[in-house]
């Protein structure tokens, strides 16, 4: 340290001071000095647990935002700083390809704090939604085409979010890239056919896999109500195989 100390006078022949960025959830040890008859050195640790996530996730660099994983949570569970974390990557991200960097840093960065199991349940069940219109995806997506020119994809993207996220039909209509009385239309939709109640009906613990397809499969049953879906969007929403859809179809038709 003292010699990259004296390497910035050196070269920029202005006063340098010294700052180490400790991650470590642990207290460092660490000796900051140095001092002999002729001198007398030190430099100084930050602890980045010591700081207010906040302070990471309002940065206007998204790669800096990560960085509140490590932060201090204050009277915020680990799980409600991920979600945030996560809401801000979707925000900011161009596309699939930096979604994924971030989210893998933010896997590699939370596993020093013991969060990476966590960290990656939970961004894998968020309704992964990027501002498609500039995803290649989309692009290609768009030209099959669906009621008023929506594509699939921003289809399903909008019925995911309106099951598993609190947000407002702007902020969804924004994130998917579609018009607002699409949103109303398909929410509309949804709780006619109890499909949103149906959902939330099923409190299910994490890696429940008897749950989640019975959730699925009354979901899917609910949203084989609503005639503008088709099997593939159903599919895609509630994760089962297409044709165990088409088999639910079948036999949703016979009952009646």
């Amino acid at each position: 340290m003292l010699f990259y100390k004296v390497l910035g006078i050196e070269i920029t022949d202005l006063p340098v001071k010294q700052y180490v960025l400790y991650l470590g959830q642990d207290n460092p040890n660490i000796n900051t000095t140095f001092k002999d008859e002729d001198m007398d050195y030190r430099y100084h640790v930050i602890q980045v647990k010591e700081i207010a996530y906040q302070e990471f996730l309002n940065s206007s660099n998204t790669d800096i935002a990560l960085f509140a994983i490590l932060a201090d949570f204050g009277q915020d569970t680990p799980e409600y700083v991920i979600e945030k974390i996560g809401a801000r990557m979707l925000r900011d991200a161009d596309g699939e390809l930096e979604f994924q960097k971030w989210q893998r840093q933010l896997e590699i960065i939370s596993n020093i704090r013991n969060l990476q199991e966590k960290t990656i349940k939970i961004l894998e069940r968020m309704p992964i939604v990027l501002d498609i219109k500039k995803d290649l995806r989309y692009q290609q997506g768009a030209k099959e085409g669906l009621e008023q020119g929506v594509g699939k994809q921003a289809t399903i993207t909008v019925i995911n979010m309106l099951l598993e996220t609190n947000f407002s039909n702007r902020k969804i209509a924004t994130l998917a890239a579609v018009k607002i009385p699409f949103v109303v239309k398909i929410e509309k939709a949804l709780t006619k056919n109890r499909v949103k109640e149906v959902w939330k009906s099923f409190e299910i613990e994490e890696d429940n896999k008897t749950m989640i397809t019975k959730r699925s499969i009354a979901t899917a049953k609910s949203l084989l109500k609503i005639k503008s879906f088709s099997d593939d969007i159903i599919a895609k929403v509630t994760e089962l195989e297409a044709v165990k859809v088409k088999q639910l179809r079948i036999s949703e038709t016979k009952k009646k």
